[in-house]
């Protein structure tokens, strides 16, 4: 961000270590927080399962 921002780095190494690792962090918490959102909203929110609703051809028979 601090090339966007026209702010003069002075420390290269510094910089792209930082960014290297917000990158990494981003994408483990990325990856993490999302598939805890959809277990929580699988939880909060199931889905119906059509199958489950629907009697079977044996039970129909008799």
């Amino acid at each position: 961000m601090l090339i966007i921002t026209n702010v003069p780095v002075h420390h290269w190494a510094l910089f792209v270590g930082q960014l290297y690792g917000s990158m990494l962090l981003g994408i483990f918490l990325i990856g993490y927080a999302s598939d805890y959102f959809n277990q929580v909203m699988e939880r909060l929110l199931p889905t119906k399962d059509k199958s489950a609703e629907t009697p079977t051809d044996s039970a129909e028979e008799d």
